[in-house]
């Protein structure tokens, strides 16, 4: 946990992993024999490595295999991502119950090259080894390529035709400043807090940690504008907290939410006007909203 301070986050998440393992190990010994808890812990820290795939049938009654706890969590994970209303783990097995009439179709294909791709990354195969998938069941065609590398931001002159129309030879010059450099769209600017912060309080961290000046302020969710420095209206917003900005301006559903996604679209370093480009920023609430 991150208090009082900035964190320019450049990990890359592919498929909600992470490229670091999170679960410590179990200390079975203290763990009853016969328990669920140790049975799967026994299962999880005995798989080989490489690990091994290998043809598993689903049977959703059966508690004790955990297949149900596996199916549920996977799929809340990836409702969740899209936002998707998740299910508990009853709705979860009447779910899977009634599974068989699509196996034949597009999603069962769909959810085998996934798994392909899931086996991969288990393994830790480099990013070369992946597979876009094309696919047309119709005609039918089914067409295999490398996935592209996520394009990397770097600090940069451009030019630039401020009127074209009246003097198409009027070329300025100026330097795009990128923080952090070599940032993608898969890196955000993570900022956590005791408290939730007021939108003066994030623009003074901005200024104090980064030597940003933030001039324009949107919700992702919504594309919603939170601030322009340029609008005297707007300072009426800077001592309102931004869980209420963000609620209230943005109108940003935040019942459940840990984080919010906000976008800034103007930001000038120092006094110097340069302009910078940064990744999205994630403002994680400090409490339930």
């Amino acid at each position: 946990m991150l208090h009082s301070k900035w964190v320019a986050n450049c990990k890359t998440h592919i498929g909600g992993f992470h490229s670091t393992p999170r679960i410590q190990p179990l200390d079975l010994p203290l763990l009853p024999p016969v328990s669920s808890l140790s049975k799967l812990a026994r299962r999880v820290y005995d798989v080989p490595d490489p690990a091994v795939a290998c043809v598993c049938a689903i049977w959703q009654d059966d508690d004790s295999n955990f297949h149900m706890d596996f199916i549920g969590s996977l799929a809340n994970m990836r409702a969740r991502n899209y936002s998707i209303p998740e299910v508990d783990k009853l709705k979860a097995k009447l779910i899977a119950g009634r599974i068989i009439p699509a196996i034949a179709t597009a999603t069962a294909m769909a959810t085998g090259f996934v798994c392909l791709e899931l086996c991969k990354l288990i393994n830790k195969k480099p990013r070369e080894a992946h597979r876009n998938v094309s696919a047309n069941l119709a005609q039918p065609s089914i067409t295999l390529f490398q996935p592209m590398e996520a394009r990397h931001n770097f600090s940069r002159k451009v030019e630039t035709c401020p009127e074209p129309e009246k003097y198409p030879d009027y070329i300025v010059e100026e330097d795009i400043l990128c923080v952090p450099e070599g940032f993608s769209a898969w890196d955000s600017l993570d900022v956590e807090h005791e408290h939730d912060l007021t939108l003066q309080e994030l623009i003074d961290f901005f200024e104090k940690t980064l030597g940003l000046e933030l001039c324009v302020l949107t919700a992702d969710d919504t594309g919603m504008l939170l601030y322009n420095q340029v609008m005297p209206k707007h300072a009426e917003r800077l001592q309102v907290p931004m869980s209420e900005l963000v609620r209230t301006v943005g109108q940003v559903n935040l019942a459940n939410r840990k984080d919010v996604l906000l976008v800034p679209i103007f930001m000038k370093k120092d006094s110097d006007d340069l302009k910078v480009e940064t990744p999205i920023v994630k403002y994680s609430l400090p409490s339930p909203v």
